[in-house]
């Protein structure tokens, strides 16, 4: 993972991003309690709806924690997210890590169409669009 920072295209006014996105090139403590601050400190559990996304990543050990908050959970279900991490673990093990972070991210916007439905009136981005490496 590069210290390169892009910044994406806004979502189209029927797509909803509300990801947040953590890396840390080097961490040696829990992963998964790590993942659980970093989803409360970006404010991932503070959108209206708490569907809320969080996908942690740890490059140098290999391993990445996808968190949604309750809402979107309840609705899409366990199923989905072990779907949703075995997809991008197959990627990640092919060396394919933007591929397989792009997916992750996209599979949200999905979703969120779903069980969610746009409101042009009401809705906002409620997250930065921003990588966060602290």
């Amino acid at each position: 993972m590069s210290n390169a920072s892009a910044k994406p295209s806004m979502p189209a006014s029927d797509e909803r991003r509300e990801n947040s996105v953590f890396g840390r090139a080097r961490f040696w403590g829990n992963v998964e309690r790590a993942a659980e601050r970093a989803f409360e400190r970006l404010g991932t559990t503070n959108t209206a709806e708490h569907n809320g996304v969080l996908f942690f990543l740890v490059p140098a050990r290999q391993t990445f924690v996808v968190r949604g908050d309750d809402s979107i959970h309840a609705r899409v279900g366990q199923a989905f997210w072990d779907q949703l991490v075995a997809s991008m673990s197959a990627h990640f093990q092919r060396g394919e890590f933007t591929q397989g972070l792009v997916l992750g991210i996209g599979a949200g916007p999905q979703q969120r169409a779903t069980h969610f439905p746009y409101d042009a009136k009401q809705d906002v981005n409620e997250l930065p669009d921003d990588v966060d490496l602290s």
